[in-house]
């Protein structure tokens, strides 16, 4: 019996971490980037992946109202672990790079 009680708490705890490091992870984040907030803001949410839906659009065609732009999303390393990377889904890193630095030359910020 002390093993199931061990094993749920475990799983229990392991799922609640999940949640306080999203949590976490997307605090600091807004935290973060109200620091840098121009005044007046408007934040655009760009998203990384191509669907038909919600097809991909790249970012030096983001409207140009917009300085500030939250980029996202990061994917799990393993389903085991909570290690997350930032992958561009339809250009190279290079090239996200450089288009990130041209929206900053234009005084966009990025979170």
């Amino acid at each position: 019996m002390r093993a199931f009680v061990k094993l749920n708490f475990s799983t229990l705890l392991k799922n609640n971490m999940k949640k306080l490091f999203t949590f976490l992870l997307f605090t600091s984040t807004a935290i973060i980037c109200r620091a840098q907030m121009p005044n007046p803001a408007l934040i655009g949410y760009w998203h990384n992946w191509s669907d038909v839906n919600a097809p991909y659009v790249q970012l030096d065609s983001i409207d140009s109202r917009y300085n500030v732009i939250e980029v996202s999303f990061a994917i799990a390393t393993s389903p085991t672990d909570m290690n997350m990377v930032f992958v561009p889904d339809v250009v190279s890193k290079a090239v996200f790079k450089a288009k990130v630095l041209a929206l900053q030359s234009q005084g966009k910020r990025y979170c």
